[in-house]
């Protein structure tokens, strides 16, 4: 697709006001006043493009012209008339001069649109040249096109490369490169359409940074810098390579101009267009591109020159804008000032709090060539504690390795840098495992420095990884607690303490939330900020866990502001990943979906980030019975292993996996998921997390035929409970208990059971868990032939619940059971309704599990019809809406619904 065709309009309304203007200049059958509208832009605004839209489709009887139709720009005889004049900054004088009499005395229903470029006027502000006057007789209007803004940059680039792949980093980066020029823009996004037609993988926004100058604009701006006399060019090279704003004195100043040459030469530069006004006494060019088509025309010599007169420069300020110097420092060669400058910017943004820009800093002068040990090794500790805070890149994870396998550095340095190597791998990477080894390696190493030990070991005493017991986290927490104190770090005593946090309350021990509470929110130094914010996203993720909702929200709430306001990037997006659990543990399913998919590719190929958004994502699915789909997000190539990953997303995966297996009677497949996740989970011993996955163990261990193990698995499970504050474990604990009951035999105890769960989740709330408890009364209370009618009201309630939450295949499952159980006095009566095109209740509710992706048979179990049943359905649903396939039924189905 190209851009050309798609340049944006100017806006809506303005544009709309102007045609009208024209319509009424040109209507023959009222008193016409005669109109010029001036239509000023830039190059590359879309002026052109404009005037069409403009005056396009107007009424035969308009006689258009221009200024070169042969029979002169008016018509002979009497009438509407359009003259359209485009690009007048490059008309000759003698049309000029006819305009000037042809506004002197203008025929009414006259309308002129003229189009030029200010900078490009031969007398500025003057369309006409120095003889420009308007008699009182003709209305004047004159429109500016600007530069485009953040929202039409992104419309235009969704119209080219489609709305999923446009995120807002990369809309902003166009919109940044470009200056909002209509033009640049486009020719941007020919080319990034065809680098993306190539399917190379390549993200856009890495295609963008190697795109360099659009030729239309480099011809563009070397044409005009060219144009300026030779003597005084300098100033034009001097503020692409300072390349952002500068001061008339800035620029001389670099450029080597003194006295009255420096000003003659900005004079020259703002009159020929190459540089502009860029407010509060400031020159620069309209975009990056265009400053670096004339710093890439300069020969290497003269950029040397000028990026040491511009470190010089920079570097006589205070602050001293460290990052930049050291960018100058590279350009004129001068290495050692380069990484002076960049471990002074990188420490600056540290200490700001601004960890993210530290690591592109950092990560950047490291891979930029040979780098002298001992800087290296200054540079890459600096790096692993910034990267550890903000978030991974796997352009840090290369350089860790590869430093930490250098022998020559001493073991405390090495030690540092391989403790934030491992932390980077056991929390964004997802490399638990592999993270676990170099944390344990690090503590040796560390000997005598208690600050980075006493975070290697609270890192260790972390419990979501998979292996070790929450017995050894404990040990390793006491530990960390124990050198903390020694070390007398106010940093490493609230990262630890932070860690004890998250040790204690993920096991529900009711001890940590006075610990919470202690946590420093107000500390003036931004290390205890960063790590208090990191500690209370980890509370609130633990007590989302536990099923304490409302302190969960208030906890996120605090931590991600905190995050975000101390640049501790990594927790805040942990934060938010928490949120959506949360949403999906309370019922806040309305655009969940979208949210979690959002997130999920936000967070891209770092597991640990993306596993709650995928979770949630699979779980959202199985219940409205998008099996595939399910699969495809819990355990597709983009999901956390279930042996390797979060151990409560781990058992809450498993249990939605051994879910989905019952649905389709694979009991095998149940049984043997059952088996390996109660293993994991035994391995941990953190019994809370169990919440989403014993029921449903459970379920599968009976209907094995394994009625001894599943009521040693209860018992386990409400031994694991015992002290503990985990609301969620015990409502799913009764719901365990009532399962167990149903299968022995044991009905009406059963019913009991699902009773007591049914009425925890109300209290939580849990909306999704308490309609499938209550269901589960209900289903008892019909075995015991109790009263049907109050079990059918409960049925029709759990219905709606399902209905509401988007819960589709829950509710088909529900409605199923209530047809088979409904009173015969509300049944319907004999003889069958016609529905003619319209499809009937139950057309529509197989319709629906069939456009969710259930095969006839799966939807038959589901509904306690047969398979030929079904298959009729389906074919009845597809001739009605007019649509041939399944995959078509979904957008049927919800047209239908609008």
């Amino acid at each position: 697709m190209t851009a050309n065709p798609d340049l944006p309009r100017t806006a809506g309304d303005a544009e709309a006001t102007l045609r009208r203007r024209l319509e009424a200049a040109l209507a023959q059958d009222a008193p016409g006043r005669p109109l010029l509208l001036l239509v000023e832009g830039a190059a590359g605004t879309g002026k052109s493009r404009l005037v069409r839209r403009l005056t396009a489709d107007l009424p035969a009887t308009v006689h258009r012209t221009t200024l070169t139709a042969p029979d002169g720009p008016l018509p002979r005889t009497a009438g509407p008339a359009l003259l359209v004049a485009e690009d007048v900054h490059r008309a000759h004088a003698a049309d000029i001069a006819g305009l000037g009499r042809l506004f002197a005395a203008p025929p009414s229903h006259l309308a002129c649109v003229l189009s030029y470029r200010p900078e490009e006027l031969a007398a500025p502000g003057l369309v006409l040249g120095p003889g420009t006057e308007f008699p009182a007789a003709l209305t004047v209007v004159r429109h500016r096109l600007a530069p485009l803004d953040v929202t039409a940059v992104r419309a235009m680039a969704e119209a080219v490369l489609g709305a999923d792949r446009c995120t807002a980093g990369l809309v902003d980066r166009l919109h940044r490169v470009s200056g909002g020029v209509a033009q640049t823009l486009a020719d941007l996004l020919d080319e990034l359409a065809a680098r993306s037609a190539k399917a190379t993988g390549e993200p856009l926004a890495a295609a963008l940074g190697r795109l360099g100058t659009p030729p239309r604009l480099e011809a563009l701006v070397l044409r005009r810098t060219a144009a300026i006399p030779e003597e005084h060019r300098p100033i034009v090279v001097a503020a692409a390579v300072l390349d952002e704003p500068a001061t008339s004195r800035d620029l001389a100043a670099v450029a080597g101009l003194t006295g009255r040459t420096g000003h003659d030469a900005l004079v020259a530069a703002l009159r020929a267009a190459v540089l502009e006004e860029r407010g509060d006494g400031r020159y620069g060019f309209t975009s990056p591109l265009a400053a670096a088509a004339v710093r890439t025309a300069a020969t290497g010599p003269d950029r040397e020159v000028l990026h040491r007169r511009s470190g010089r420069l920079l570097a006589a300020r205070q602050p001293v804008d460290w990052e930049r110097v050291a960018a100058h420092r590279l350009g004129c060669g001068d290495e050692r000032g380069w990484l002076h400058a960049v471990e002074r910017a990188a420490e600056r943004f540290e200490e700001a709090g601004e960890q993210q820009r530290a690591v592109s800093l950092l990560e950047s002068a490291l891979a930029t060539g040979p780098v002298p040990g001992q800087a290296r090794s200054r540079l890459a500790t600096l790096l692993a504690r910034c990267a550890v805070v903000g978030l991974r890149s796997d352009e840090t994870l290369k350089v860790l390795r590869h430093i930490v396998a250098d022998s020559g550095l001493p073991a405390g340095v090495r030690g540092e840098i391989r403790l934030d190597l491992g932390l980077l791998q056991c929390n964004q990477m997802g490399q638990v495992i592999e993270g676990r080894a170099e944390l344990i390696r690090a503590v040796g190493e560390l000997d005598g420095r208690p600050v980075p030990q006493a975070r290697a070991m609270s890192a260790l005493a972390m419990p979501y990884g998979p292996g070790p017991s929450l017995t050894e986290h404990v040990v390793w927490i006491e530990r960390a607690v124990a050198v903390a104190e020694e070390s007398g770090d106010p940093v490493v005593q609230t990262a630890v303490a932070a860690n004890r946090v998250s040790v204690l309350l993920n096991t529900g021990d009711p001890a940590a939330w006075e610990l919470v509470e202690r946590l420093p929110r107000d500390s003036r130094l931004v290390g205890c900020r960063q790590q208090t914010a990191r500690g209370l996203c980890n509370a609130a993720d633990a007590a989302v866990w536990l099923g304490h909702y409302e302190k969960s929200r208030a906890l996120l709430a605090e931590g991600v502001v905190l995050a975000a306001r101390s640049g501790a990037a990594y927790a805040e997006r942990t934060g938010r990943g928490c949120t959506l659990v949360l949403d999906w543990a309370t019922g806040a399913w309305a655009g969940l979906a979208d949210r979690a998919r959002a997130f999920a590719d936000e967070a891209g190929d770092m597991p640990y980030l993306a596993s709650d958004a995928r979770m949630v994502l699979g779980l959202l699915a199985l219940s409205r019975g998008e099996w595939a789909d399910t699969v495809t997000h819990l355990t597709g190539p983009e999901a956390a292993d279930l042996d390797t990953g979060p151990v409560p997303v781990s058992a809450t995966v498993s249990g939605a996996l051994i879910r989905l297996a019952l649905a389709h009677d694979d009991l095998a497949g149940a049984a043997t998921e059952a088996t390996a996740a109660w293993k994991r989970l035994r391995s941990k011993g953190i019994w809370s997390w169990a919440a989403e996955l014993a029921p449903w163990a459970v379920e599968a261990t009976l209907r094995a035929g394994e009625e001894a193990t599943a009521a040693a698995m209860t018992d386990e499970f409400a031994a694991g409970l015992e002290g503990r504050d985990a609301p969620s474990a015990e409502a799913a604990l009764a719901w365990t208990r009532g399962i167990l009951a149903e299968r022995t035999g044991r009905t009406a105890e059963a019913a009991d059971f699902y009773g007591t769960a049914a009425a925890a989740y109300r209290v939580l709330p849990r909306p999704y868990h308490q309609a499938l408890t209550s269901a589960a009364v209900a289903r008892c209370r019909l075995a015991l032939e109790d009263d049907g009618g109050t079990v059918v009201a409960e049925l029709t309630r759990c219905a709606t619940v399902f209905d509401t939450l988007g819960a589709t295949w829950d509710a088909a499952r529900i409605r199923a059971d209530l047809r088979h159980h409904q009173p015969a006095a509300e049944r319907r009566p004999p003889g069958r309704p016609r529905y003619g095109d319209l499809l009937s209740p139950r057309e529509a509710e197989v319709a629906e599990l069939a456009a969710a992706g259930m095969s006839n048979r799966e939807i038959a179990t589901t509904l306690h019809l047969s398979p030929r049943t079904v298959e009729q359905h389906v074919a009845r649903a597809l001739q009605k809406t007019g649509v041939h396939s399944r995959q078509q039924l979904a957008d049927a189905l919800e047209a239908a619904s609008s």
